[in-house]
């Protein structure tokens, strides 16, 4: 988990109406200075952005003697229909979930792995 969490719906900034993204300290949660390196109550360090970015999580193939368990797997993580997750393992690639922190992909990226397919990051 990154040291700092957006707030990616954003605050309207009252002057400009724009949003502004409000960085946390993930240690103790007190708001931190957009230039921040360090939380000024906890001292913990900040990440930079690029370690917190989103990803996507890809099926690139299945294992055909596995493709049973690959579909039910996709079921549970998608929530899908059974034909629906059918579709996706039998046009690989395809896309299984994205906008997914470090967390969540290394955990999908298991499950689709152990069940017998090859899951990947982009």
């Amino acid at each position: 988990m990154p040291f700092w969490d957006s707030n990616k719906s954003g605050v309207p900034d009252t002057q400009s109406g724009e949003e502004t993204v409000r960085k946390f300290c993930s240690n103790c949660g007190v708001e931190l200075e957009e230039d921040s390196q360090f939380c000024p109550n906890c001292g913990t360090a900040v990440e930079e952005d690029e370690n917190s970015s989103v990803k996507s999580v890809w099926l690139e193939s299945v294992d055909p003697m596995k493709k049973i368990s690959v579909v039910k797997t996709i079921y549970d993580i998608r929530g899908l229909g059974l034909a629906e997750a059918k579709e996706l393992v039998d046009n690989v690639p395809s896309l299984i979930k994205d906008n997914l922190s470090d967390k969540e992909v290394n955990e999908i990226i298991s499950m689709i792995n152990s069940a017998g397919g090859n899951a990947v990051c982009k």
